[in-house]
């Protein structure tokens, strides 16, 4: 990553965190699975079902919260504790419970990532310096930093812009002004090209509420795809 750029520099950055963050992902994601027609049944009479398809008679594909949920087994009649005793059998003969999640992995990471941003937060506090804006792996602040704390290896922050004015209003939306006048924007979920500098002035000296387009994606399990 630390000679990429572009299009290589997004898909390694991606190759970073998508470990750490499949650690700590939510158990309960939905998830798919082709199933015979018995086991689409029970599916159905124990948990929360998203879509399926019917391929053939035998056969479907079905998108389901693996979490079993108690209303929905007494919905059908079912002993949930019965239920449970089952799929926690079936758990531990398959091992699934810890096949793709580690809470414990995905807890010390992200505290020793706090420990070492707090660090250099405390350097700079410390020193006379102030601090803008923060984020799990970035820092605006007034100051130089030391060269033991610049590098382009893992752990050491980058000087990615020089700014003369900024507008920071919360995590993830921020506008930047740079030293050779590029604005950067950013905006948590929603396009930043939707919002204009105006709008991050009047958010942050006027506090208005403001509008801007929504990102997200689009599903279609009988189509086959997913789109933005």
């Amino acid at each position: 990553r630390s000679k990429a750029s572009g299009m290589v520099k997004s898909i390694t950055k991606l190759l970073l965190n998508a470990p750490f963050g499949r650690f700590g992902m939510d158990i309960n994601q939905p998830k798919e699975d082709f199933v015979t027609f018995d086991e689409f049944k029970y599916i159905l009479a124990t948990r929360i079902v998203k879509n399926y398809k019917e391929i053939n008679k035998n056969l479907y594909l079905i998108s389901y919260f693996p979490q079993i949920s108690k209303q929905i087994c007494e919905n059908n009649a079912l002993d949930y504790l019965e239920v449970i005793k089952a799929q926690n059998k079936r758990v531990l003969e398959t091992n699934s419970h810890v096949a793709d999640v580690s809470i414990t992995t995905s807890a010390a990471i992200t505290a020793y990532g706090r420990i070492h941003i707090n660090r250099l937060k405390l350097y700079i506090l410390n020193n006379g310096g102030k601090i803008y804006y923060s984020d799990t792996d970035s820092i605006v602040t007034d100051i130089k930093l030391p060269d033991e704390f610049i590098g382009r290896n893992l752990g050491k922050l980058k000087v990615e812009h020089k700014i003369k004015e900024a507008f920071f209003i919360t995590a993830n939306t921020y506008l930047l002004i740079t030293d050779k006048n590029e604005i950067i924007k950013k905006a948590k979920g929603v396009f930043s090209d939707s919002l204009t500098l105006k709008d991050y002035e009047n958010m942050y000296y006027n506090n208005i509420n403001t509008s801007a387009i929504k990102n997200h994606t689009l599903a279609s399990y009988s189509k086959g795809f997913w789109e933005y």
